[in-house]
């Protein structure tokens, strides 16, 4: 707050000073002198290769659908041997922010209780074409490098099973999501008139 104040005050002296427009002219040329300065002394650098990768996931299904349909759960199966969980679970972290970079959301990975070595990762995704999108366009090549660090653990020759679950009232053979009527082919009630207004007493 104070720095607002200060502010005003020393913009507001400037402007009694050299004028209106000046004001509003010096602190322009400021702003894009510090980012030129910026670019220059303290260029963007990235440890990770951001250049663009398909994703070395499986070829979608062909649907018929709205492509607009969601949201789109997505599941994918990983079996790993108990002396890999740690350094698999490491990586998944990682994977997690690639994946919710590339539009996932509620992303999750959970052991089955009755079977330790398989894992199933999760997220949701708000339509198919987001979900197409994830596999053809946004991804890079250190996501596709993280992906086959996370398939390293993979036991044996396995391989992920992975599976598209589409919100059920999103396809064709549903009937929309939407309120039901409490009454069917009810009508509609009279709209509230004002009542008529108390005579004055005699």
């Amino acid at each position: 707050m104070g720095g607002q104040a200060l502010g005003a005050v020393m913009w507001g002296a400037v402007a009694d000073t050299l004028g209106l427009t000046a004001a509003f002219l010096l602190p322009a040329a400021g702003l894009v002198l510090a980012a030129l300065l910026g670019l220059l002394l303290v260029p963007l650098q990235s440890e990770h290769d951001v250049r663009h990768s398909e994703l070395p996931w499986p070829r979608p299904p062909s649907l018929d659908w709205d492509p607009d349909a969601g949201p789109v759960l997505v599941t994918v199966e990983w079996r790993v041997r108990d002396a890999d969980v740690p350094g698999f679970l490491e990586v998944m972290r990682y994977l997690a922010r690639a994946r919710r970079r590339t539009g996932a959301s509620l992303w999750g990975v959970f052991q089955d209780a009755e079977d330790p070595e398989l894992f199933l990762e999760t997220f949701t995704v708000g339509t198919w074409r987001e979900h197409l999108r994830q596999h053809v366009e946004r991804g890079t090549v250190a996501d596709a490098a993280l992906e086959e660090r996370a398939r390293a653990y993979l036991a044996g020759n396995t391989g992920t099973v992975v599976r598209h679950l589409v919100w059920a009232y999103a396809v064709p053979a549903a009937r929309p999501d939407t309120e039901p009527d409490v009454i069917a082919n009810a009508l509609p009630e009279p709209a509230p008139t004002a009542a008529p207004a108390a005579a004055d007493p005699p």
